[in-house]
Order: structure tokens, then sequence, then C-alpha cells
């Protein structure tokens, strides 16, 4: 389905900027170091034999991430949580709002100052 799609967007390209443009526009546009850094073009060995298990080394954004709690590998195109695929960009988005609300929590019920003074006095009475 992906490729079909990807046949479907190259036509249409060409369609409206003609073979030539979309050649100038990818050869423009194109960043080659990257796109050997994320495909691991270079790469000699393309899979590797991990414990008992093969892993692929070749295209590595390509891959779906298998870790259930978020984890994925660099420039991952979706991040798997609780059996559910989201996007990338939308998952890292609504970690960064939720940390940034359990932070708001902590400081507006003083949470810090009190784990302080209760650091402090099992400290002080330890001691004494």
């Amino acid at each position: 389905q992906a490729g079909i799609r990807k046949d479907k967007v190259y036509e249409k390209l060409v369609d409206s900027i003609g073979a030539d443009g979309v050649y100038r526009l990818k050869q423009e546009c194109t960043n080659n170091r990257l796109t050997e850094y994320l495909t691991n073009r270079l790469e000699v060995e393309k899979i590797i034999r991990v414990g008992d298990r093969l892993v692929q080394k070749k295209d590595p954004i390509y891959h779906i991430p298998e870790s259930n709690i978020g984890r994925a590998q660099f420039y991952a195109p979706c991040k798997r949580f609780n059996n559910q695929l989201f996007e990338t960009k939308w998952f890292n988005i609504s970690i960064i709002w939720a940390y940034s609300f359990l932070l708001y929590v902590i400081l507006l019920l003083d949470v810090l100052r009190r784990m302080i003074r209760l650091i402090h006095t099992a400290w002080f009475n330890k001691e004494g």
C-alpha cells in the first residue's frame, strides 16, 4: 500500500511540475549524508545476530518499534504504547505536556519543600 501511495504522489508531482522538475527537486532537496545515516546504506552487515534473534540493520527508520512503553529507535516514524501506535511527534508532545503538568502539580502542592523537610528531620533525628 505504501508503494502504491508513493507512486500516486510521484505521478501527481510529475503532472504538476514535470519529470525534469521532479528530478531537479530531488537533486536540490535531498541530503545524501542524512539519507546514508538514516538508512544505514553504508553498513556492511545488513542483518546481525543478537543472541538467538536476527536483527535487521538496514533501514532502521522504517521499522515499527517493538517496545510497548514508548521506546523506539532514533528517527522512528511511530511509537508503540499500550499496544497502540502513535505518530512520534504527537507521542513526544503528549509526554512533554504530561511531565509539565506533573511538575506544575508538584510545585503547586509544595512537594519539594515537604520532601526536603522530611529528609532533613529523618537525617537529624537519626543522628541525635
